[in-house]
């Protein structure tokens, strides 16, 4: 197979120890990417927004934390970047982590870790495996310093990169790994091979210690990671270019990037074309939604979930404090999701995931936008929408295309995770 692909959900163990993640018949693994909240049961809101998100070529790995306290009177946010683990979360209110998982080995059919701290409960743990005879993958990570309009050359990834996952948190540098304020990025950027760089990205921002909360958040077309101001004004962006054989440039753009360092995991199949990266508007009407921005049939769809109403504005209000990754194939879909209302006097944070391809509530917690699998189809995907809200908002998708066998998208869920078959509403108990 060219580039295979498959995604399996379990509950992390709460011992120390190697846990292993496997899809029978997938074959070797080259690169997993790994999805955390604080929810431990399908449809169940968790207190608190904590979400984890890293990944590994098997080498070197990496990932990107935040939490926001539920509960509280002001604001207590927190964040962490490693490069040790690829799965973490932080004890609440806190920079101590809580639970971490570090990469152990590529098995039979999948990936192995191995938890160097014990969760204080199972949360659901998503893991994306990626494979195939023409994969190519490097994870790798660059530090951003603090002029406008700085060119940093990244020159050992190896190969031409035709997509690229990357994630940052405002947290400086390995030195200083952890800070104040619930901040990070995640994006997608897809390079054509012929000069066409597609970006997109979320930047979210709980600001720390407001009595009255305040969530800003940034969609972006031109960057693949960023950082956004008090009042949702953009700061900074990470700008993806001159892709060649050794690697690409990132540049500091509209400001200075606070030496922020950005992760990223490079993927280079058969051809560019093989990959996708673009905005995916949701739709208003309920019922089956076909998005064709892809322009091909995929076997994997990423999704960067948020609410906002608009690309490339801040938003500073209720539609500010949804954020997730959620991911899909023929035979398997997750969300993941942090929700942290808006303007609340107190904090009301909550982490949710779903056996659904999305699950993206409103910021008080309450349902929001909820969809579930339908087709590949030849030119994208179909959802089947329960729940929608009055006016579209705007999540990327990262796409990787189907093999003319059909394979690619092999799933076996494992029997100690949460059953599927049903999907319940859900609220907040509070």
């Amino acid at each position: 197979m060219a580039v295979t692909t498959a995604i399996v959900r379990a509950a992390a163990n709460l011992a120390l120890g190697t846990q292993d993640f496997t899809v029978a018949g997938f074959g070797t693994c080259k690169a997993a990417i790994f999805i955390m909240t604080r929810a431990i049961a399908d449809d169940v809101a968790a207190d608190g927004a904590d979400f984890s998100y890293g990944a590994t070529d098997g080498i070197s790995q990496f990932s990107v934390t935040a939490t926001s306290e539920d509960g509280q009177a002001s604001s207590d946010t927190n964040k962490s970047i490693s490069v040790t683990v690829c799965a973490k979360l932080l004890l609440p209110g806190t920079v101590n982590v809580d639970g971490a998982a570090s990469f152990d080995s590529f098995i039979t059919d999948g990936v192995r870790i191995d938890w160097i701290n014990t969760l204080a409960s199972a949360s659901l743990l998503t893991v994306i495996l990626l494979g195939g005879d023409d994969l190519s993958a490097f994870v790798g990570s660059q530090l951003l310093g603090d002029v406008q309009d700085t060119v940093h050359t990244v020159n050992n990834v190896g190969f031409e990169s035709h997509l690229v996952l990357a994630a940052l948190s405002d947290a400086e540098n390995i030195a200083s790994p952890t800070g104040s304020g619930y901040e990070y990025s995640v994006g997608a950027i897809h390079n054509d091979a012929s000069g066409g760089v597609t970006p997109r990205s979320y930047i979210i921002n709980d600001q720390n210690n407001q009595a009255t909360t305040i969530i800003n958040l940034y969609f972006s077309t031109l960057y693949g990671g960023g950082k956004i101001l008090a009042g949702g004004a953009f700061d900074w962006g990470a700008e993806f270019s001159n892709f060649n054989a050794t690697g690409f440039d990132i540049t500091e753009r509209n400001a200075g990037a606070n030496n922020t360092l950005i992760f990223y995991l490079c993927l280079r199949g058969a051809s560019p074309d093989d990959f996708a990266v673009g905005t995916y508007s949701t739709p208003t009407g309920l019922g089956e939604n076909s998005e064709t921005g892809p322009d091909f049939k995929p076997q994997l769809v990423m999704l960067g979930m948020t609410h906002a109403p608009s690309v490339d504005t801040g938003v500073s209000d209720e539609n500010a404090g949804t954020v997730g990754v959620a991911a899909f194939t023929d035979t398997a879909e997750f969300a993941n999701s942090n929700s942290m209302e808006d303007d609340s006097v107190g904090t009301n944070t909550q982490s949710l995931s779903a056996a659904r391809a999305i699950e993206s509530p409103l910021d008080d917690g309450l349902t929001g936008i909820s969809a579930d699998f339908v087709s590949m189809d030849t030119l994208g995907y179909t959802l089947d929408y329960s729940s929608v809200l009055a006016a579209a908002r705007q999540f990327w998708y990262a796409a990787i295309k189907a093999e003319p066998s059909g394979q690619g998208d092999v799933f076996t869920e494992h029997p100690w995770t949460v059953p599927t078959m049903y999907y319940l509403p859900y609220w907040k108990h509070r």
